[in-house]
């Protein structure tokens, strides 16, 4: 199906055009022929660079030229919100209902009305942001009519699942009209998640570059179609002939490896190899990058750290690298003058950066919290290999595990490269979760009595999963909060009391106010720091879901 056929403006055919978009892959073919410009609500459960972008986009454009309103662009982290911000900057020569589209970036303050939003037609935010906005209610939230749900296996999460589940059900209630549109590369149970989401699913695994997956051990890759590769001899470490091979014919790698400071070591490690593939050109060119980094840094540790491995060809790319940093890096490699990138797995999470090899140094995920490093799940896997292969570049791209033993390789083929990503699952009901929700709902004003509340339940992904018991659970809990004094009744109606309301404010589960609460009116005789940590640290909550004070990072453009 070609761009032309499409139901878009000429405008906006010209656009895209130009932009490089001429014929529709299969994935997206499926989706227009699913109902995309027909308001049907989608779930794309589709690999990696397989152009679930454009079809938001082109839901964006249909929507803008035809209705008007806002569509919503929703991401689990602040670094994808940035590449789809400039993703969506596209739509700005674009005219819409209302003249050309406006586009915002919003993954800031939390505990803001966000009326400033109010002239925008494209908002690019973080599942945090929306909820904070949707539990506001801003004046112009009623002109939503398109909200995408991007890296929609998230749900699956146990930390930050349960909040972006709830969010999920509190949007379908304000905006029972709007088109859903959720997407991801790791959906194993597409027909159960778009039953959740009264979706259609389009599923596909067809990918533009073909990918294969195996196990890399002593020199030689055995990959899963049956094909061995016995690497170049004569290299003091495996990874340097790993490097080697990958970047041969101007390839690219990454390296996902399991701490921050083992992504600064691994890059150091590499340089030697990368910088032998280097054209005089690119040399020039990293020397000029690694001086601006050094210019720019705030922490002059870590940019010196950096500078001097991007000098050489390689970068490394975690959490704690500053937003200038981080989107040097991630500028740099795509234009190909980075040949490597070691990285902690948040870069799989969405982050297009696409290179010819992946290697997955370890299976093993360190938990800075609990200080034990646990296996990764498939889809976990699945996520960092599907970043294998670049478009345009590369015939295929590889994705290998690193095995240090031999005895390893049978084991790491059946756990991972054989296996398919498990099924998502709702994390609603742990722990104190589902009391938080129902409080949020109730504090919010999502619902205002029992039935409109067991409704916004029964629109959960837990309710499709654990059926007729959630109703059941959700009595119980109105019950508790009313009996702890967090929800009252007035004529039929429940509200939160200004106690009931600040704990949801705060992201914090009742049980956990309540302990607050409690711990403040008994207090010892000289309550100090250590006494205020003692209290918190005794709370269900130790690992809140959505902080309400980090750094903010949002602006509207």
């Amino acid at each position: 199906m070609d761009l032309v056929e499409l139901p878009i403006g000429d405008e906006a055919k010209n656009e895209l055009l130009k932009a490089g978009f001429k014929t529709l892959y299969p994935p997206q073919k499926q989706a227009v022929e699913a109902g995309l410009f027909k308001g049907e609500n989608l779930l794309l459960a589709v690999p990696t660079a397989s152009g679930k972008t454009l079809v938001a986009q082109l839901a964006a454009i249909h929507k803008l030229e035809n209705e008007g309103g806002k569509t919503i662009y929703l991401v689990p982290l602040r670094a994808i919100a940035w590449e789809k911000y400039v993703d969506f900057n596209i739509l700005r020569r674009i005219r819409g209902s209302k003249g050309n589209a406006r586009v915002a970036l919003a993954t800031g303050d939390y505990d803001s009305k966000a009326e400033e939003l109010a002239d925008y037609d494209v908002i690019i935010a973080t599942y945090e942001k929306f909820d904070s906005i949707i539990r506001h209610r801003p004046r112009w939230i009623g002109e939503v009519n398109l909200v995408i749900f991007d890296e929609i296996h998230y749900v699956d999460s146990e930390d930050r699942g349960p909040g972006i589940e709830t969010l999920v059900s509190f949007t379908r209630r304000i905006l029972p009209r709007a088109q859903l549109l959720a997407l991801s590369a790791t959906v194993s149970n597409a027909e159960e998640v778009a039953k959740w989401l009264d979706a259609k699913s389009v599923v596909s695994d067809w990918r533009p570059v073909r990918l294969r997956e195996g196990v890399f051990h002593d020199s030689r890759i055995i990959f899963n179609d049956g094909s061995v590769v016995d690497l170049e001899e004569g290299f003091d470490d495996p990874l340097h002939a790993l490097l080697s091979y990958s970047l041969r014919e101007g390839g690219q790698a990454l390296f996902f490896v399991e701490t921050r400071k083992k992504t600064v070591y691994l890059a150091r490690k590499l340089s030697s190899i990368s910088y032998l593939h280097l054209s005089e050109r690119e040399r020039e060119k990293l020397r000029e990058l690694a001086t601006e980094i050094r210019e720019n840094s705030e922490s002059t540790i870590i940019g010196e750290d950096l500078a001097s491995v991007v000098e050489k060809g390689v970068a490394f790319h975690h959490a704690g690298l500053t937003t200038y940093q981080r989107r040097t890096v991630e500028k740099a490699f795509k234009e190909r003058f980075l040949k490597v990138i070691t990285a902690t797995p948040t870069l799989a999470a969405g982050v297009n950066l696409p290179a010819r090899v992946v290697c997955v140094t370890s299976v093993n995920r360190f938990d800075p919290e609990t200080h034990v490093s646990n296996m990764i799940s498939v889809m976990e896997y699945k996520q960092m290999a599907g970043r294998a292969g670049r478009p345009k570049y590369d015939e295929f791209g590889e994705a290998v595990i690193y095995a240090r033993n031999e005895s390893d390789i049978d084991y790491l083929f059946a756990r991972y490269v054989d296996s398919t990503a498990e099924k998502i699952t709702s994390k609603l009901g742990l722990g104190t979760y589902f009391s938080t929700a129902i409080l949020a709902c109730v504090a919010s004003r999502i619902a205002t009595d029992v039935k409109s509340i067991l409704e916004v339940f029964r629109n959960t992904l837990y309710h499709v999963q654990k059926g007729k018991g959630v109703s059941t659970r959700v009595k119980r809990v109105l019950k508790i909060l009313r009996g702890d004094g967090l929800i009252v009744e007035r004529d039929g109606f429940l509200e939160a009391t200004p106690l009931g309301r600040r704990i949801s404010e705060l992201y914090i589960s009742p049980s956990t106010g309540i302990m607050f609460l409690n711990g403040l009116k008994t207090k010892p005789r000289v309550f100090t720091e250590v006494s205020g940590l003692n209290l918190i640290c005794a709370s269900p909550d130790m690992r809140p879901k959505f902080s309400v004070t980090g750094s903010t990072e949002g602006f509207v453009v």
